[in-house]
């Protein structure tokens, strides 16, 4: 059970600017001891950081942020009706959960966090849409189309980034 309390702060991180993680009291009042107050206090400082390094970054990138995640969230609606949905929402918990939990707080590690979980979605979502696996006109294929190119659009950025970091510390 321990997956389903990361699931439940992943989604929490998703959904929250300023949201209060709950406590390890909280998760013992109702009798859920999978999530150790260490796990619960890394996922507040790793939320935190996080949320002070994207505050830090141009106004274009927190709205191409809050773009990805309106993008990324409308998957909850698609999730019961494909697997390809299902890969998506894995893939972006991983990167994010991951994110979180090394204390991420700049764009170097994040981008390659990108590249480590979205990357191989990115090149099966290209092959499902190639081969025909996806309806691309219908809502849920407009979706995976939407998703396909935000990903592969944020791949780019990242690789710029990723570029840039290691050209200014060699």
């Amino acid at each position: 059970m321990k997956w389903l309390a990361v699931l439940r702060m992943s989604v929490l991180m998703l959904l929250s600017v300023g949201v209060e993680f709950p406590t390890a009291d909280a998760y013992q009042a109702v009798g859920d001891t999978s999530s150790p107050s260490s796990l619960t206090q890394r996922f507040q400082d790793g939320v935190a950081a996080k949320t002070a390094h994207e505050t830090s970054l141009p106004q274009w990138v927190q709205y191409w942020m809050k773009f990805m995640t309106i993008v990324f969230l409308a998957d909850v609606f698609f999730v019961f009706h494909q697997a390809l949905s299902r890969w998506i929402l894995s893939a972006v918990m991983a990167s994010t959960t991951t994110g979180i939990l090394i204390g991420v707080a700049n764009n170097f590690v994040g981008g390659v966090l990108h590249y480590v979980f979205w990357f191989p979605l990115v090149v099966y979502i290209f092959w499902s849409l190639r081969n025909e696996k996806v309806e691309p006109f219908s809502i849920s294929g407009g979706w995976v189309t939407l998703t396909f190119l935000t990903m592969t659009t944020s791949l780019v950025l990242d690789a710029w980034n990723i570029g840039r970091h290691l050209v200014e510390t060699t």
